[in-house]
């Protein structure tokens, strides 16, 4: 059997003969959801909640809208306070349960709810758009986590570069299965809603088509009368 990385077009050589994979397709994997998964970039990420600000914003029940989708991520925060203090007063937790509660209570704390929305609800509408996008569920549940996770200001650490002078913030690491729960979560609350999104522009955009094409119908109509 070949102890060379099973990852394609990777030549290094294995670390583990569970995984047949070399030491850094084996961390990318355990961040990502998958080693070949190519991260979603907090740039593209913005293109994207810009995007879908711009479809909830052309709807005439936006406001009904947006008074929902808040709603619901207050109802996440309030599940996961509740789950906390449970845990608090004595009642047992799975530690990865808890630790994905805290941490959503910690976000929705920290982070515009807005962003917050808008953020999740891209990954649905993406999801929707092209699921090629992400190499498997897990991808796409690591990738929705992490940007989850990475909007609470409490989820890095500061260390000072003494060459030049600056503070530099680093993400505080969150295991892989918290970071998988976080996402299967926040995909259960959001994915739909943003999926939803994606279909609802596709429908409008198939009546202007049909609109523009109309009046060409007609025409073609008249041409084959008698």
């Amino acid at each position: 059997m070949s102890n060379t990385c099973q990852v394609a077009g990777c030549r290094r050589t294995a670390a583990l003969r569970s995984t047949r994979m070399c030491r850094k397709h084996i961390t990318h994997n355990r961040r990502w959801g998958h080693p070949e998964q190519r991260p979603i970039t907090k740039g593209e990420l913005a293109r994207w909640k810009a995007h879908v600000r711009g479809l909830i914003n052309k709807r005439a029940n936006r406001e009904k809208v947006w008074t929902s989708v808040l709603a619901l991520l207050e109802a996440c925060r309030t599940s996961a306070l509740g789950e906390v203090r449970d845990y608090e007063n004595g009642k047992l937790a799975h530690r990865t349960s808890l630790t994905v509660q805290r941490v959503i209570v910690d976000v929705t704390n920290e982070a515009a709810a807005e962003d917050i929305v808008l953020a999740m609800l891209s990954f649905g509408y993406m999801g929707e758009l092209e699921w090629s996008r992400f190499r498997s569920d897990n991808a796409f549940f690591a990738a929705m986590g992490r940007r989850f996770y990475l909007m609470g200001r409490s989820n890095y650490a500061g260390h000072f570069n003494a060459t030049t002078g600056k503070r530099h913030l680093t993400a505080r690491e969150l295991s892989p299965k918290a970071v998988l729960l976080l996402g299967r979560t926040m995909s259960a609350a959001f994915a739909a809603l943003g999926m939803k999104l994606r279909m609802a522009e596709v429908e409008a955009e198939r009546r202007l088509i049909e609109t523009k094409a109309a009046p060409m119908r007609a025409l073609d109509e008249e041409e084959q009368q008698p």
